[in-house]
């Protein structure tokens, strides 16, 4: 008389009939899925808040600033990627504190808009972002009641802004972040002529930055 032969061989051994799944360790299966998926996205919320540029302060600015008019190069050369509605990136040159040469995307770029580009422009559009925190609406066009953050992270050393992010809760197309991802002192060629004055920067400089 032949066997029966069980089709399962984890259970061969031991001639056990195959185990039936019920609902109850169906749903224990799905609740530990989820449980496995919230925790994941716990750490994720956790590592953008550790990695996230300190809220920018006054008090943060004005001491980037000295250490930059303390321990600032006459002649530098920096690389920067800006992103938001205008998204870009620039190669700004720098000799005995004059900007000598911006490109935009590796264009040229008009002269009289290159001193915004510079570290003590930064500085200036920071400085604006600062006061029209105060009234989003007047200051960046966005609706009433809307709430703005700014971060900032500042060279250590020197002073210069490594990144910026300003955020305007709710309007995602008014936020803007720039991070300078090369900086490079020395080396900065001689200017065969000189940048004119700044002037104030058109509205679409303002919003490059």
């Amino acid at each position: 008389m032949n066997e029966q032969q069980n089709p399962h061989p984890e259970n061969a051994a031991t001639g056990s009939t195959p185990r039936r799944w019920r609902a109850s360790d169906l749903a224990l299966g799905v609740l530990g899925g989820v449980f496995v998926a919230l925790a994941a996205l716990a750490v994720v919320v956790v590592v953008s808040r550790r990695q996230a540029a300190p809220v920018l302060t006054g008090e943060a600015l004005a001491a980037a600033r000295q250490r930059w008019e303390n321990h600032g190069p006459g002649d530098y050369r920096l690389d920067l990627v800006v992103t938001g509605r205008r998204a870009s990136s620039y190669h700004v040159e720098v000799h005995d504190g004059k900007p000598t040469q911006v490109l935009c995307n590796q264009r040229p770029t008009t002269p009289r808009t290159w001193y915004y580009w510079t570290v003590p422009g930064l500085f200036e559009v920071v400085e604006h972002d600062i006061e029209c925190a105060d009234d989003p609406t007047e200051g960046f066009g966005a609706s009433p009641g809307s709430r703005v953050v700014l971060r900032a992270v500042f060279d250590a050393e020197l002073g210069y802004p490594r990144r910026y992010e300003r955020l305007i809760l709710g309007e995602p197309h008014l936020d803007m972040t720039w991070q300078i991802t090369r900086f490079e002192t020395g080396g900065a060629p001689r200017p065969e002529h000189s940048a004119p004055p700044a002037q104030p920067p058109p509205d679409n400089v303002r919003d490059q930055e």
